[in-house]
């Protein structure tokens, strides 16, 4: 799979709320180092090199954010050393001259809420309220709120309803006591990142209204890895719909997680089903990756090929429903990826959860155990 740097870097900030350190053993951690320092080697030799930059990020600052969690200290030193040994290359090429400022810019943004994690959104508040002018705090301010109702809104829309109605006021009020138009500008700005937060809680309100209702009958076109299966079949099981891509960076690393369910409770009633669609994506043999096929259409049954060497690569067991018109998708209001629904043995929507992180696969975990009555 081929990701852009532009798209690393916005999947590193869409994750930055719900990543956990993944504790490593010290051989492991060494070893990421020695791989991280090969890979800077390779970019040194030609900063022009898309793949290298590429894969020397993924090395790099996706260790340090999932670090950030339990040591931000250490992980705010692992990201000023990628952004150090960035700023000692020189690419030529006008793309990777845009690519190395864009990546620039992320990490500062990146730094800053690292930093931002170790403060308390009332002492924030304190240092404003003490130093209202303050263009710098007012900017930490907004992104901090950013970052607590990001997660917010998705373990509890309701209490973070309430945290955003809150702050709308206090952002209002900071308004009308307002000095210079810098202050003022810096204000306006705050109000509309945190407005872009309403259409996140309208969609969990959404989801919300999901739960209970009754799932509905398969849907597919076609199905790869493993036999059609039936809405018949599923009666009396639990389910649990994965929707996914395979060019999304999140639903890959939540595969673990889905081997590891399908492992301890497949023979326990569980049945685990990836709904995805055609993106006209062929397999590239050579990279052992699905890859776009640029001018040319892929059949239906190319796909489906992909699909199955897709699988094979990343070592599922479960079925995939292959959708194209998006009929599963609309029904349970998918609106990002990977987005999880989990349907009780009565055929009843019992949980959603949308994005990769260990709250989302704690909570599934333990409501698949309470609802097949495992221990």
């Amino acid at each position: 799979m081929k990701i852009t740097h532009l798209a690393l870097a916005a999947l590193l900030l869409a994750m930055l709320p719900t990543v956990s350190l993944l504790n490593a053993a010290e051989a492991a951690a060494a070893e990421d180092q020695e791989s991280a320092s090969g890979l800077y080697d390779a970019l040194k030799a030609d900063p022009n090199d898309q793949s290298a930059l590429n894969a020397y990020l993924q090395a790099t600052i996706s260790p340090a954010m999932k670090q950030s969690v339990d040591d931000p200290k250490g992980a705010l030193k692992q990201l000023e050393e990628v952004k150090k040994a960035l700023s000692e290359l020189e690419p030529t090429a006008p793309l990777a001259v845009a690519n190395f400022r864009q990546m620039d810019r992320t990490l500062d943004a990146l730094i800053q809420r690292v930093e931002l994690q170790q403060i308390s959104l009332n002492d924030l508040r304190a240092q404003l309220d003490a130093a209202k002018q303050d263009v710098s705090l007012i900017g930490k301010y907004s992104t901090k709120v950013m970052m607590e109702l990001s997660t917010e809104i998705n373990e509890d829309w309701q209490k973070a309803e309430k945290t955003l109605d809150a702050e709308t006021a206090y952002l209002k009020s900071l308004a009308e006591s307002a000095e210079t138009d810098e202050a003022k500008a810096a204000i306006q700005g705050a109000q509309n990142m945190i407005s872009r937060l309403v259409p996140n809680l309208e969609r969990q309100k959404k989801l919300a209204e999901l739960i209970g209702k009754p799932a509905m009958p398969l849907s597919a076109q076609a199905w790869v890895n493993g036999a059609p299966l039936t809405d018949d079949e599923l009666k009396g099981k639990v389910v649990l719909l994965d929707f996914f891509a395979i060019w999304c960076g999140p639903c890959i690393m939540s595969f673990p997680h889905l081997r590891e369910l399908n492992e301890e409770f497949g023979d326990k009633g569980l049945v685990i089903i990836g709904v995805t669609g055609y993106y006209n994506y062929g397999w590239n043999e050579e990279k052992m990756a699905p890859e776009p096929v640029r001018g040319d259409m892929v059949s239906a049954e190319e796909e489906q090929a992909m699909l199955h060497k897709f699988a094979e690569k990343y070592e599922l067991k479960h079925v995939f429903a292959v959708d194209p018109e998006g009929t599963m998708s609309k029904y349970y209001a998918v609106s990002g990826i990977p987005h999880m629904v989990l349907i009780d043995q009565e055929g009843k929507i019992a949980m959603v959860k949308v994005g990769f992180g260990e709250a989302n696969s704690k909570a599934l975990t333990a409501e698949i155990k309470k609802l097949l009555g495992a221990n």
